[in-house]
């Protein structure tokens, strides 16, 4: 697990495994962490509650995607691609939680088109400073 201060405003850039017949490919998302308070974003293949396809929370803060098997649960072990700080960090949280009003494809989702690899990559691009990079295997349509 990445360290978290709880006197700062950290942002994480997280990556995992998708889960079979997908777990060639790798799922990106982000977790904030304010003062202690964690909070994890990302666009998922199925619509929250609100009828869109970004969910908040709605696996454990710094755990993969889950995996089942006919005889076992387990999570994938997700890797850090970036951990941002102070004054940046509190920009680019400001930003990811008004993603779920203004990211332009929230109410879209394609395996191979708009995808959870879209939302990171969005993200990204509107900071272009973090030199933060998707793994090659992010397959998705990227703008």
């Amino acid at each position: 697990m990445p360290e978290v201060d709880k006197t700062k405003v950290q942002v994480f850039f997280m990556s995992s495994p998708c889960p079979f017949p997908n777990w060639l490919a790798r799922h990106p998302f982000m977790t904030i962490n304010e003062y202690g308070n964690l909070t994890r974003f990302e666009v998922l293949h199925r619509r929250n509650k609100n009828d869109t396809y970004i969910h908040i929370d709605e696996y454990e803060a710094f755990k993969g995607l889950p995996y089942v098997l006919p005889f076992r649960r387990f999570s994938w072990k997700a890797q850090v691609l970036g951990v941002v700080e102070g004054e940046e960090a509190i920009q680019i949280a400001k930003f990811i939680k008004a993603s779920k009003g203004n990211y332009p494809f929230k109410d879209e989702y394609q395996f191979l088109g708009h995808n959870s690899n879209t939302y990171v990559g969005w993200v990204l691009k509107h900071f272009p400073k973090l030199n933060i990079k998707l793994p090659p295997r992010s397959f998705g349509k990227q703008i």
